[in-house]
């Protein structure tokens, strides 16, 4: 899961579809996730979107230009390794 699974997110129902790939990723891959538990993912996602303004200006992308939905979309993809 990377950031090309999340470019074309724009709306509630996108990220509804997502989540169900991630759901489907942690049931295939979750040993191999680095936040496997509840906690350790929950508090990365935490610290992602708390960040994620350094992540888009480091991508060069106009953070502005970037809907709630795939922003909660990055956090959520970036959760799995984030810490």
């Amino acid at each position: 899961m990377t950031s090309k699974d999340t470019a074309q997110i724009a709306t509630k129902e996108d990220l509804v579809e997502f989540l169900d790939l991630v759901c489907r990723d942690f049931k295939e891959n979750g040993k191999t996730w680095e936040n496997e538990d509840l906690l350790s993912f929950l508090e990365a996602f935490q610290a992602w979107l708390g960040s994620s303004q350094n992540y888009y200006r480091n991508m060069h992308i106009d953070a502005s230009t970037v809907t709630p939905w795939k922003e909660v979309a990055d956090a959520f993809a970036a959760a799995r390794i984030y810490e």
